[in-house]
């Protein structure tokens, strides 16, 4: 894949000469690293240090303070549909950057923008429950300085007007169904996360979350002093990685030229499955069937599907 290479001023001055695209790919590839290390220690049970300090005690060990057992499994799943969604990101990310650096796409730089921003701000809803996990903190300053870096130097990349956000060329009408279907899928991803988003910063929990644990919010609570703050942080995060990926997906839906279109399915193709598995296929696996509380993935992903078969049939 070639990558234009343009030297700033500033990267002379540092004698320091990348690729220009070279920051967001490094991004992209670091949230996809991130999500998989998230997959890992949330499917093994376990919790990073920094982690087990602000608890102040081990995931296991938390097992033992809920009596029916439920707690940690609805934890676990909270962060494998968490670090799932860090994946999806990532090919995201880098799928818009590829965009950016090959074709000078100013749509591209602009979802890049509005999504990684939307990511990035998510992190100031932890304030209400006053949990600031420091080694998140410094990801996030980590990835926003990286992400601002990697705009900057892109920025030349793209033409038009400052505030040009659709491509040039007026779209073709063409697969108008799949193209609604497809908006479906994005929008309800937004729209979740911004739900997930709400319920993470007030009532952390939603009534089939209470069934599922058997207790209501002040049980929860009793059990230890920093649970439910513990629990709010992965929701938030949770919510504020959906939002960022609908935002993400829509201007892929929207703005592609017909052309491309194949082009843009695959990586969509792609991330699909990692949402829908690790969004909805790890809820059987803890035991969460609830279809009231599944319902509206089982509706945004079912839309994904019946788009591939529109686009098929050249709906």
């Amino acid at each position: 894949m070639s990558i234009r290479t343009q030297t700033l001023p500033y990267m002379r001055a540092w004698a320091f000469c990348l690729p220009t695209g070279f920051t967001l790919f490094a991004i992209s590839a670091l949230l996809v690293l991130i999500g998989i290390a998230a997959l890992a220690t949330a499917l093994s049970v376990v919790m990073l240090p920094h982690e087990s300090q602000a608890l102040g005690l081990e995931l296991a060990v938390l097992q033992g303070f809920h009596p029916r057992q439920t707690l940690v499994p609805f934890i676990v799943h909270n962060r494998v549909s968490f670090g799932g969604l860090l994946v999806v990101n990532g090919l995201l990310y880098w799928w818009l950057t590829r965009e950016i650096s090959r074709a000078g796409r100013r749509w591209s730089w602009w979802a890049l923008c509005l999504s990684g921003g939307a990511g990035v701000s998510s992190f100031f809803a932890y304030y209400p429950h006053g949990y600031w996990d420091r080694i998140h903190g410094l990801g996030t300053v980590v990835i926003a300085a990286a992400l601002a870096i990697g705009l900057f130097q892109t920025w030349s990349l793209t033409d038009g007007p400052l505030l040009r956000f659709r491509p040039k060329k007026v779209l073709r009408q063409r697969f108008p169904f799949s193209r609604l279907l497809l908006t479906v899928w994005g929008g309800g991803t937004l729209l979740g996360g911004l739900t997930v988003l709400g319920v993470g910063m007030i009532p952390v929990f939603v009534p089939t979350d209470l069934e599922f644990l058997e207790a209501t919010i002040g049980e929860v609570a009793a059990i230890h002093e920093a649970v439910l703050p513990f629990v709010a942080h992965d929701r938030i995060g949770f919510g504020g990685a959906l939002v960022a990926s609908g935002i993400a997906i829509l201007p892929i839906v929207w703005f592609v030229e017909d052309e491309d279109r194949l082009a843009s399915l695959r990586p969509l193709l792609l991330v699909w499955p990692v949402g829908a598995v690790t969004a909805i296929g790890v809820h059987p696996l803890v035991g969460y069937n609830s279809l009231p509380h599944l319902l509206p993935f089982l509706v945004k992903d079912g839309a994904f599907l019946l788009a591939l078969v529109a686009y098929r049939k050249g709906w």
